[in-house]
C-alpha cells in the first residue's frame, strides 16, 4: 500500500514537471497567450520553486553606504551562480540594527541608483529622459565588461529576493535580454530624433537622395571622427528610394546592437 502511494505521488510530481515546462514553452513561443499578471503569477511560483531547491551558504556582506557600488561588486562578481542563490544579509558599516528584510531592501535600492552614476560611464540618458541604455564608450572604465556581467547578477539576485531596484531601461535593452528580434520602431525611446529622420527617410514621396546619405554613420570618438560602413564598403554606396528601407534597417540595427555590442 505504502509503495503504491509512493508510486502515485512520483507519477503525479512528473506529470506536474511537464506541464510547467508545457506551460515554459507556450510563453516562450506564444507570449501574448497569457496576460501580464498571469506571466507574473507563474514567474513568482518558478522563483519559489527554485528557491527552495538552493543549497547554499548565506551571503554576509559588509557595505559603506558610499561605496555601495564598489562593495557589493568586489563581495559578489566572483561568485558562482549557485553561490549567488544564498540568503542576503546586509550589514551597513557604522549603523546599528539586524537585517530582517529592510537592509536588504535598501541595500537593493541604493546599488541600483549607484549602477546609473555617471562617474562609472556604464550607461547613458535615452532620449525620453527616464529610461538608460549602455554607454557605448563604457570601455574607457577598463573593468567595464565585469561591471556590466555583475549589474546582470545583482539584478537576478534582487528578482530571486523578491526586491525592488530603481532599474529603467529603454525598450530594445528587454527584448535583446529575453531574447526577441529588435524592429525599428525600438530606435524611437531610443534616440527620438535618429528615429524621425529615418521615418522621414521611408516615408512615400520624400526625396531622400537629396539627403546624400550613405551607408556608414560617423561616430565621435572623444574628439576623433571615425566612420562606420553599415554593410561591406558602404561609405561609398548612396542612399536611394530603392534601398532605403534596407539603409533604415541597417543604421537602426547598428544603434541599437552593435553600437555597444563590445
Amino acid at each position: 500500500m505504502y509503495g503504491g502511494n509512493q508510486r502515485d505521488r512520483e507519477r503525479e510530481r512528473e506529470s506536474k514537471s511537464k506541464d510547467m515546462a508545457t506551460i515554459s514553452e507556450y510563453i516562450k513561443f506564444m507570449p501574448n497567450l497569457l496576460d501580464f499578471e498571469n506571466k507574473r503569477i507563474y514567474f513568482k511560483k518558478e522563483l519559489k520553486k527554485m528557491k527552495r531547491s538552493v543549497n547554499a551558504r548565506p551571503l554576509v556582506l559588509m557595505i559603506r553606504r558610499k561605496e555601495i557600488f564598489m562593495d557589493a561588486y568586489s563581495q559578489l562578481h566572483y561568485l558562482s551562480p549557485n553561490e549567488l542563490k544564498g540568503k542576503i544579509t546586509i550589514e551597513f558599516s557604522g549603523e546599528r540594527g539586524q537585517d530582517v528584510g529592510g537592509l536588504t531592501r535598501d541595500f537593493f535600492i541604493d546599488l541600483s541608483r549607484e549602477m546609473f552614476n555617471q562617474n562609472f560611464g556604464l550607461f547613458k540618458h535615452s532620449d525620453n529622459g527616464s529610461s538608460y541604455m549602455p554607454n557605448p564608450k563604457s570601455y574607457v572604465q577598463s573593468d567595464h565588461l565585469s561591471f556590466f556581467k555583475f549589474i546582470g547578477r545583482v539584478i537576478g539576485k534582487a528578482l530571486l529576493e523578491n526586491c525592488n531596484l530603481e532599474c529603467y531601461f529603454v525598450r530594445s535593452m528587454y527584448k535583446m535580454m529575453i531574447g526577441q528580434k529588435l524592429n525599428f520602431k525600438d530606435l524611437e525611446d531610443y534616440d527620438n530624433n535618429l528615429f524621425n529622420g529615418l521615418d522621414w527617410c521611408l516615408k512615400p514621396g520624400n526625396d531622400v537622395a537629396a539627403l546624400y546619405e550613405c551607408f556608414s554613420t560617423s561616430l565621435d570618438f572623444f574628439g576623433k571622427t571615425e566612420e562606420i560602413d553599415l554593410i561591406p564598403d558602404g561609405r561609398n554606396i548612396d542612399v536611394t528610394d530603392e534601398n532605403k528601407e534596407l539603409y533604415c534597417e541597417r543604421k537602426a540595427y547598428y544603434h541599437l546592437y552593435k553600437e555597444c555590442q563590445k
